[in-house]
């Protein structure tokens, strides 16, 4: 349910739900062609514009206001150069400031959004600056170093001091359908001899669509963040022209932050941590985990590490040492990588969001867990921990733990952060002999178990168990929001349309109650159900994200009184509901839907909230992603019980069961099992057992199966569903409310 499943949702949403999702903002500069590549490219390009390079060079003009030249800029659509004429807007002591005449003359860009780029290269950054009294350029290079600053003999420090910014529209295959865009690129070819395609300068190229311009509005903020991004990269080849992506990335993303505007969200590294860390494929997720670890070196070793890291010539984790060593600090990048992981369960912080880097909130900078439960009988493992990528373990209430790590290939390391209360400590795990820890006392408590492959180029294989007891008086609270008011409810319910939030599998817990925070009163009704993490949500309007129910008996009515912070609580104590596997909790609205509006957090990278509406009078029944997570909140307590069986593959017996809702209006869904390959006939009939509707009917394959049924074509009153097999006849009586 997460990725591109949920990306592609959010598309074909209706504008009324979807809202303006803005695209993110990615760095060209890793999708570029390599040198291998270069010459053919360049071949083609200059056949394409014959003569025009050697104009070019010999038309060369001064740097005056209104100065026109060509420039030619790579084509990430086409893999080659286009010539883009611009003109010269604005001039600074640092910066030249140049606007394809394309851009101008469709008005995607203007004379204010020019001077808002000016201003904020050359005079004043955001207050969240390191200094907002001093311009882009200043404080990026005080933080990292100088650029190159070549002539058009391309000798360094032979130019004017100043740097080139070409605003165009950068030709990324960008559509407004797109998540993403190539924001801006620095392309080495322009300040190292690389044939006639250079523009022989210190130039950086800044998307003008949608970076500047999107849906008829020109946003000068919008491109700030990438101004510092992209210089970065310009100063980082004049020291070392070959670093590696993910170290080159991570810093220019660090760039952005100390000049204000913002760090990107961790939630999407976070989300999975099993990826290669030193690896890049210039997805978000790179990102995502570039920006999060340049930001822990910064607190970690301070801004002198992060110049001389910079400006180290040996590549990766080369460059990384001898940065380090040179400044006398005793770690291994091993070492730090290690500490990083363990960072990342106990950081605690609220980024600053701006400039289309997205929030990451206290809950949203959480890790993933490989697995979560109570601290009795939890087992698990993994044969392709990727390298110097890490897995975490969270272990609720523990009050006895022993707990066993082994490894089967490769060299992993392994870490339990012990809480107690407000107590943190750190225990290095053995691998191979078994960890005991107590938890005594009526304090919270917690473990988590950080599991780090130490390899650079191989993954590792590893399996861990853990035992004891847990505090079965200790309430363990799940949570998807961040505590904070992000966007504003839903108002488009309908009574019988049903709010979903799904939560990860809790091993060892039984769910006690469910917190609620709403804006308005009202009324609704409670109910569990199993959640499958396989739905595809592109395959709109067919099937639901839940399974068959996790509780029994019917859905808990409540009413809501008090709208304040998570004042509404429901209980579900005797209703046996386990917490794993996975578990989706479902808000079923009431006659005065869509009241009680139900609060929304819009900061989350990782949503878990849906929107089932089942009187879309033209689009069928859909499921949609909520554009931010419901306020809702799960209080798992532990069962100190062994882990049932897992649920059976396929059926053990032909089963009818209870339709949902029942009574229904309009619609409603019947689940039914098949155990062996048979022929099923699944029909409907009216009180006086005359058929109405085939629902399915045919050769059926052992699974367990539902079929929605539409019965906004009937009558109110009473109906049976009969399901006929080789084995027999089984009836179930629904009910058609309208």
């Amino acid at each position: 349910m997460r990725g591109s499943c949920l990306l592609l949702a959010l598309l074909l949403m209706p504008a009324v739900l979807q809202g303006q999702i803005s695209p993110h903002p990615l760095c060209g500069s890793p999708l570029l062609p390599d040198s291998s590549a270069l010459p053919e490219i360049i071949r083609t390009t200059l056949a394409k514009h014959p003569g025009l390079a050697e104009k070019r060079f010999a038309a060369r003009v001064t740097w005056d206001v209104g100065a026109i030249d060509t420039f030619f800029v790579f084509n990430f659509a086409t893999n080659a150069f286009d010539p883009v004429p611009a003109e010269l807007r604005a001039v600074g002591p640092k910066s030249l400031v140049w606007v394809s005449r394309n851009e101008l003359q469709n008005g995607h860009v203007d004379s204010l959004v020019v001077q808002k780029l000016l201003e904020s290269l050359e005079a004043r950054t955001p207050g969240a600056s390191r200094d907002s009294t001093r311009g882009v350029l200043d404080l990026t290079r005080t933080f990292f170093g100088d650029p190159p600053n070549i002539n058009a003999n391309f000798v360094k420090g032979a130019g004017d001091g100043r740097t080139h910014f070409l605003l165009c529209d950068i030709q990324d295959g960008w559509t407004s359908s797109s998540t993403s865009y190539v924001a801006g690129f620095f392309y080495s070819i322009d300040v190292s001899p690389s044939g006639p395609v250079s523009n022989r300068r210190d130039l950086l190229y800044i998307d003008t669509y949608p970076g500047i311009y999107l849906d008829g509005v020109r946003d000068a903020e919008r491109p700030l963040g990438t101004l510092s991004h992209e210089f970065q990269h310009l100063i980082h080849w004049n020291y070392d022209p070959n670093e590696i992506s993910f170290f080159n990335e991570g810093l220019s993303e660090l760039s952005t932050y100390i000049c204000g505007y913002g760090l990107r969200s961790a939630g999407l590294y976070l989300e999975n941590t099993n990826v290669t860390f030193l690896g890049w494929n210039s997805g978000l997720a790179d990102y995502s985990r570039a920006a999060l670890w340049s930001l822990y070196l910064l607190e970690q070793f301070g801004d002198a590490f992060v110049a001389a890291f910079t400006q180290n010539p040996l590549q990766g984790v080369g460059g990384f040492n001898g940065a380090a060593s040179g400044l006398g600090i005793p770690a291994s990048f091993t070492d730090v990588v290690r500490s990083f992981h363990i960072a990342n369960v106990v950081r605690d912080r609220t980024f600053q969001p701006s400039y289309g880097y997205v929030n990451a909130g206290v809950v949203g900078s959480g890790p993933s867990f490989l697995k979560a439960g109570f601290s009795a009988y939890a087992t698990g493992g993994r044969t392709d921990l990727r390298p110097f990528a890490a897995d975490y373990i969270r272990l609720f209430a523990p009050e006895t733990l022993s707990v066993s790590l082994s490894t089967s290939s490769g060299t992993i390391s392994g870490t339990a952060l012990e809480i107690r209360g407000g107590a943190k400590q750190v225990v290095t795990l053995p691998t191979g002999v078994p960890y005991s820890s107590l938890f005594n006392g009526p304090e919270s408590s917690e473990a988590v178990l950080v599991i780090v492959n130490q390899n650079a180029a191989t993954n590792a294989s590893y399996t861990f168990s853990s035992a004891g007891t847990s505090k079965a008086s200790v309430a363990v609270e799940l949570r998807n929001d961040d505590g904070a008011t992000h966007s504003t409810p839903n108002a488009l319910f309908l009574s019988g349309d049903t709010a979903y939030v799904a939560f990860d599998p809790i091993e060892g817990g039984r769910v006690d109650s469910v917190a609620f925070w709403f804006s308005s009163t009202g009324s609704g009704e409670l109910f569990f159900r199993d959640w499958n993490p396989n739905y595809d949500l592109t395959l709109q309007p067919l099937g639901g994200l839940s399974g068959g129910p996790r509780m029994s008996g019917p859905p808990v009515a409540f009413t809501v009184t008090d709208t304040g912070f998570f004042r509404t609580v429901v209980s579900v104590s005797g209703r046996n509901v386990r917490s794993s596997p996975g578990f989706v909790v479902q808000l079923i609205y009431g006659s005065g839907a869509p009241h009680p509006l139900l609060r929304r957090d819009g900061g989350q990278t990782r949503l878990r909230s849906y929107l089932y509406l089942r009187q879309e009078p033209t689009a069928g029944r859909r499921l949609y992603s909520s554009l931010g997570d419901f306020y809702v909140r799960v209080y798992v307590s532990a069962t100190n019980e062994p882990p049932s069986s897992a649920p059976p593959a396929i059926p053990t017996t032909f089963a009818l069961h209870q339709n949902y809702p029942n009574p229904f209006n309009a619609s409603t869904t019947i689940a039914y099992d098949v155990p062996v390959r048979a022929e099923v006939r699944l029909t409907l009939h009216d009180l006086l057992g005359r058929e109405v509707a085939v629902l399915r009917e045919g050769l059926h394959e052992p699974d367990f199966y539902t079929v929605n049924v539409d019965g906004s074509r009937w009558t109110s009153g009473v109906y049976f569903v009969r399901m006929k097999t080789s084995q027999g006849v089984l009836v179930r009586k629904i009910v058609l409310v309208r």
